[in-house]
């Protein structure tokens, strides 16, 4: 895997509202921020995946960023749930409503560590309970924080009928390449700390000696 992971590109600056960041292509996919109406700051970018190797992936398709606020609400907005006395709630504001509910009996929410290289981040896993048995999935939500801004998303990373296929490793090796900017030009595209990031981005421990240099 390491050799398929190296031999991936590495996108230009991306702007998605707020947020401004780089992102690799792995596992055959790619990154695309659309362009619609002339808008100056996109609200919204797709990873979607092409390749139909043995190597891509096998429930992923796509997905999309998001920016938010780094705010408790915002994320629990964007994560779809939050954490209440050390358990997981569905975190759904209505006017009038309950904003924090439980999960289903069988939803089995699991929280899943992330961290990159200028970036914290949360996420976690959900099953589904309804719908047809044989395409339930188990979706991931995540954020990943720096500083007063997140970038989140969600996708199924697993069917719950055939839980060996799980793409949840390759989601991670994916948003681990994830590198933030405060400006466009605030780092140089031919950064060697920059490009040492994405090269050895699956190694955690490289990630966290190089965060203080950023």
């Amino acid at each position: 895997m390491g050799e398929y992971l190296a031999a991936q590109t590495v996108t230009s600056v991306q702007s998605v509202g707020r947020c401004q960041f780089r992102i690799a292509n792995l596992f055959g996919g790619e990154f695309e921020v659309p362009r619609e109406h002339n808008e100056s700051a996109p609200q919204q970018g797709i990873y979607y995946f092409t390749d139909i190797t043995s190597k891509a992936p096998r429930v992923l398709r796509s997905f999309s960023l998001d920016c938010w606020d780094a705010t408790d609400r915002d994320i629990s907005a964007a994560l779809g749930a939050t954490q209440f006395r050390g358990s997981w709630m569905r975190y759904a504001p209505s006017l009038g409503g309950r904003t924090l509910t439980p999960f289903e009996e069988n939803a089995n929410p699991q929280t899943v560590i992330l961290a990159g290289a200028n970036w914290t981040g949360i996420g976690l896993t959900v099953d589904a309970t309804t719908g047809d048995e044989e395409r339930r999935p188990r979706v991931f939500s995540f954020c990943l924080i720096h500083k007063a801004k997140a970038l989140c998303g969600n996708t199924p990373v697993a069917w719950l009928s055939n839980p060996k296929h799980n793409d949840l490793s390759m989601m991670k090796s994916i948003l681990q390449s994830v590198v933030f900017f405060d400006s466009p030009t605030s780092i140089s595209a031919s950064d060697p700390i920059i490009r040492e990031a994405y090269a050895k981005h699956e190694s955690k421990s490289y990630i966290s000696q190089i965060a203080h240099r950023l």
